[in-house]
């Protein structure tokens, strides 16, 4: 769970949310430009930083603490023990401790979706004799519902069916903004909303099963390839450059704060890239670090507030032990989910029958393809497990362009209604929605 902290030199302010240390510390607002520019780009900041400069964010397994007014942030050293490799079988058998040392059957239901990270961990249920209840969210015709029915018909599992719908939106506005601090993208809403609806249970979900994949870099032969090269020619930014979402367009830079155009500078993107890479000399290591340290900790960590607002949880591929056995898991494991796809066969070979989302009109292979490792795998569209026309009901746009103009101290009133107006800026507009939405809710 996320976790703020400031000292002003004699007394350390803390809290679960930045506008908790905010009021305790009676901060005056300023805005962390460099954070802001990471957001922007990514979704999701760096390292401690957060929306106000001076409030930082808790390391990963760190304590903060004031002893005579000396200020410490201790950290346990990582074993020596990382640098050995790990074998798939060593982290199924420690998923299978996770999840059947938390499962209740009476009080747990498993959230179910289309794709590989749910159903592993439906297979190490399943092969442990489990029958659990399962919960899905999905409108008519949605892929992830037509997955859930087949596995439930097959295996003859109770299924719980849930919609979301622009109310749950409303409901949870503040809330969401307030216990991420502004930095979930009103987009990335649905993933926690439907768990509001668990029928009085202890949801598992499959939360953070991408740790156990390539995330940035999944291309089969030419991840290799670009591994090997970049390897050897470092730096590695502009692998990151060319990722990064380009919020602003030039016209735009004379209509916003100096500060935040400078954040998508050459110099300012290189420098975020090099901070992505960190320490790590091995290309698909650093890609991985990142993800982890990165984008789980402050992406997932936002979906992790947001949630607990929602329901009681448990993510058994958040657990530590898991996570320490997949860092050291060969890197091509990861690569197509060929991990996922090893465990559930290796586990019940069944639940490979159905599609997935990669090949939604053919079950589940248990490699990788060929087709993936030459790069002919094309990812086809599927029926989205929610009405995307939510997001042009006008109860939820008029919130959301109202709150817009708190952030007219850095971007332009004419900016901001041109975003709010334009489908070309949708993920902008939903970025810059959720700030404004929480830095509304701290000016009262």
């Amino acid at each position: 769970m996320p976790y703020y902290y400031f000292y002003d030199g004699r007394t350390l302010f803390h809290g679960n949310t930045v506008s908790t240390v905010c009021d305790q510390a009676k901060l005056p607002w300023h805005w962390n430009f460099k954070a802001l520019g990471d957001y922007l780009a990514l979704d999701h900041t760096l390292d401690e930083d957060t929306l106000h400069p001076l409030i930082k964010r808790t390391s990963p397994r760190s304590v903060v603490s004031t002893i005579s007014y000396e200020f410490r942030i201790s950290k346990p050293n990582d074993s020596l023990t990382e640098k050995i490799q790990s074998h798939p079988n060593n982290l199924i058998n420690e998923l299978s401790q996770i999840v059947l040392r938390w499962w209740q059957p009476s009080e747990c239901v498993l959230s179910m979706s289309g794709g590989l990270d749910c159903r592993l961990i439906l297979a190490t249920l399943l092969a442990a004799g489990r029958r659990p209840k399962l919960l899905v969210c999905g409108q008519d015709a949605a892929f992830d519902l037509m997955v859930a029915r087949e596995i439930s018909n097959y295996f003859k599992l109770d299924l719980v069916r849930t919609e979301i719908c622009s109310e749950d939106f409303l409901l949870a506005a503040s809330s969401i903004s307030r216990e991420t601090g502004g930095l979930l993208p009103i987009s990335h809403w649905p993933g926690v909303l439907y768990a509001k609806k668990t029928p009085d249970k202890l949801l598992f979900t499959g939360l953070n099963g991408e740790i156990a994949r390539s995330y940035y870099d999944d291309n089969g032969l030419l991840s290799i390839i670009r591994s090997c090269i970049h390897q050897v020619r470092r730096p590695n930014h502009r692998f990151w450059i060319n990722r990064f979402y380009g919020a602003f367009t030039d016209e735009d830079y004379h209509e916003i704060h100096p500060e935040l155009a400078e954040q998508f500078l050459t110099d300012a993107q290189i420098c975020r890239g090099t901070r992505l890479m960190g320490s790590e000399q091995k290309f698909n290591n650093a890609l991985d670090t990142a993800f982890s340290l990165q984008y789980g900790r402050h992406k997932t960590g936002a979906d992790v507030a947001a949630l607990s607002l929602m329901t009681h949880w448990i993510a058994p591929f958040c657990s530590p032990g898991w996570s320490n056995l997949v860092k050291r898991l060969p890197h091509q494991w990861k690569l197509g989910s060929a991990f996922h796809r090893y465990a559930i066969e290796k586990l019940v070979p069944q639940l490979l029958l159905f599609p997935e989302e990669n090949n939604p009109y053919s079950r589940t292979a248990n490699s990788p393809s060929i087709r993936y490792w030459i790069g002919l795998q094309s990812k086809p569209k599927v029926m989205p497990f929610f009405d995307q026309s939510i997001y042009e009901d006008p109860a939820l746009v008029n919130l959301v362009c109202e709150s817009l103009f708190c952030l007219d101290d850095i971007i332009s009133p004419r900016l901001l209604r041109l975003i709010a107006t334009s489908p070309q800026r949708r993920r902008l507009f939903f970025q810059l929605g959720a700030v404004a939405l929480w830095k509304q809710g701290m000016r009262h």
